[in-house]
């Protein structure tokens, strides 16, 4: 079980919504959604994370379902992204190219 799990189940578990639960960088750290600072301002910015909120003077943080709607979101395209789509057809490619080699 992951981390966003763990805190939803929690959540549900002491009756609060998940738009109260918050996260910080270290529980998207420990979650393995981001691993530095500079990959989550990428994924802000280029895969349309959630921009969090400021609730301390230094202290950024995300809704778990905002998160978690995310996560959805990115898991139902993923697999459509032109990049991996060119990645299977590479893979294909090298395939056949491979048993054609082995039967000739």
């Amino acid at each position: 079980m992951s981390n966003i799990e763990t805190m939803a189940a929690s959540a549900r578990a002491a009756r609060l919504p998940s738009s109260i639960v918050r996260l910080r960088f270290a529980d998207l750290k420990e979650a393995r959604i981001v691993t530095t600072h500079k990959q989550l301002r990428r994924r802000i910015e280029r895969d349309g994370f959630p921009p969090g909120a400021w609730t301390g003077e230094n202290v950024k943080t995300w809704g778990l379902d905002e998160v978690q709607q995310w996560l959805a979101s990115r898991s139902a395209t993923r697999a459509d992204t032109p990049q991996i789509k060119a990645a299977r057809r590479y893979q294909r490619r090298l395939k056949r190219e491979r048993a054609a080699k082995t039967s000739a």
